[in-house]
């Protein structure tokens, strides 16, 4: 890589997480208001699922 190159990666590494954040927002926001609409819960392991994911990003974060 090229000196030009290595100093583009932090910005394109951003602009990555904030993209892949908006689709998790995104794709939560869905998954709400489809159980709701549908009337259908989300089993246990789904729920302990995404906590230990939000755990994981929340770790990661505060590392950063």
């Amino acid at each position: 890589m090229t000196k030009e190159e290595l100093e583009n990666v932090p910005a394109k590494i951003s602009s990555i997480l904030a993209a892949q954040q908006q689709l998790i927002e995104l794709l939560t926001n869905q998954v709400m208001d489809l159980s709701m609409m549908s009337k259908i819960e989300l089993g246990d392991d789904v729920i302990a699922e995404i906590k230990r994911l939000k755990e994981i990003i929340k770790k990661d974060e505060i590392n950063i």
